[in-house]
């Protein structure tokens, strides 16, 4: 029986994949680099700027601290994101809280964004738990950032259900033992095989979760 729901952040609880791409595009766009809709394989669900050193490796450390520059001059443009609450997510978190199931996010976003979305969208009295990238050693597809939540929620993995969008983030749930429940992406390019259930909105999680 499922007790508990476990959300990635971004993908399924703020539609924000996209806005981040267009902005890796701009970036790589400025270093000479075209993108390729298939890119969207391995920059989508990732921590990008850990990737830079792989995408530059002829550049030397000096360089690299100025390609990184750039890269968070463009990333942290500041983002409203009550504006791109995925549709669903608000209501849905209401109904779940409402039911009794225990709620948390599961994301290697840093814990200064989690808290901002929590804050910006209301939400502070909907989840029991939140783990973020400076919480965790291990990046997804390591289960860690799951199984940390799932402790902090005081439930065993069957009794969870993780929801996500990226492959890596689909690795990592079904590699924690939880149900991995997917919302479909059709925008861009990314593979999201494996999953145990598939939604096409968050608008359908009550109905598979019940």
């Amino acid at each position: 029986m499922i007790r508990g729901v476990i959300f990635d952040l971004d993908g399924v609880l703020i539609d924000s994949e996209l806005h981040y791409l267009k902005r890796k595009i701009q970036f790589l766009s400025h270093y000479g680099i075209e993108w390729k809709p298939e890119m969207a394989y391995t920059y989508v669900g990732h921590r990008f700027s850990l990737q830079i050193p792989e995408i530059f490796p002829e550049k030397s450390e000096e360089e690299l601290k100025d390609v990184m520059t750039y890269y968070w001059s463009i990333m942290h443009d500041p983002m409203d994101y009550c504006s791109i609450r995925m549709e669903g997510s608000d209501e849905v978190l209401h109904e779940f809280k409402k039911k009794g199931y225990r709620l948390a996010i599961g994301s290697l976003s840093t814990r200064e964004k989690i808290d901002t979305v929590i804050r910006q969208n209301h939400w502070e009295d909907l989840f029991d738990a939140t783990v973020s990238f400076n919480e965790v050693t291990k990046r997804k597809p390591d289960p860690e950032v799951y199984l940390k939540a799932m402790e902090l929620l005081g439930l065993k993995p069957e009794e969870c259900a993780v929801v996500e969008d990226s492959r890596v983030g689909i690795d990592a749930a079904l590699a924690s033992k939880a149900c991995c429940i997917v919302r479909r992406e059709n925008r861009y390019l990314c593979d999201q095989s494996g999953a145990d259930i598939y939604i096409d909105s968050l608008w359908d999680l009550p109905k598979v979760i019940k």
